[in-house]
């Protein structure tokens, strides 16, 4: 039987409800950068229930991953829209392909989520995995660089380090030396994810391989991603 705080948080049904002050201190917790086992000590120092405590934790952690999901479809989107236009601008667009490109997306938005590592991952791997996202995001790319190399060593049949690597070397107008990590990307993920071609279709069409960049974009309409 739960606990008596666990009763008061149940309704008529089944389910627990979530409290919104638990979900507001873990979130300000979080946001000020306490470590999960801190914050899991506080509440249940406070009297809640470890079970409870991690009820809210899921659900966190859940909404993190839609708000995710909803960003990286509206960057495919964006991305796409900027491929698609310049091919109409030079006339080498087949909207059909675009099309049925962005379908694809807009059901997958997902990508880091398949690819970071998991809890149980070694504590080296993960603190270098965060480390490099925290570099890219920032934008000191020379930083992210040698952090998504170093992971390489530590995870070689990743395709995430050698995908950010083909971004990186995207941005740095070093064209020749991305694709080539988008292609190994793209080999060890088995030809399963449309974003990676996706993002090396945009490489293509800046370093000027116009015709290729269709053939990526085609190629990625029957790429899957995992359930």
């Amino acid at each position: 039987m739960p606990d008596e705080h666990l009763k008061s948080l149940l309704g008529n049904s089944d389910e627990i409800k979530l409290d919104k002050k638990i979900l507001d201190y873990i979130y300000n917790s979080l946001k000020r950068g306490h470590p999960k086992e801190m914050i899991e000590q506080a509440l249940v120092k406070a009297g809640h229930n470890q079970t409870l405590i991690n009820l809210h934790f899921s659900h966190i952690k859940k909404e993190k991953n839609k708000k995710k999901a909803f960003l990286i479809a509206l960057l495919l989107i964006i991305l796409i829209t900027s491929v698609t236009f310049y091919f109409y601008k030079s006339g080498k667009t087949d909207f059909a392909i675009f099309k049925n490109s962005v379908a694809v997306y807009n059901e997958n938005p997902r990508i880091d989520s398949k690819y970071q590592p998991k809890e149980d991952a070694d504590k080296t791997v993960k603190d270098t995995y965060n480390r490099a996202m925290n570099y890219y995001v920032k934008k000191d790319f020379n930083r992210a660089l040698d952090e998504f190399v170093a992971l390489i060593e530590l995870q070689p049949d990743n395709p995430i380090s050698y995908f950010y690597l083909g971004k990186i070397y995207c941005r740095k107008g070093d064209y020749g030396r991305g694709i080539k990590y988008y292609e190994t990307a793209i080999n060890l993920s088995k030809k399963e994810d449309p974003y990676f071609y996706l993002s090396m279709a945009r490489c293509l069409e800046r370093y000027g391989f116009h015709d290729k960049a269709l053939q990526v974009l085609n190629q990625s309409l029957y790429a899957k991603m995992e359930d």
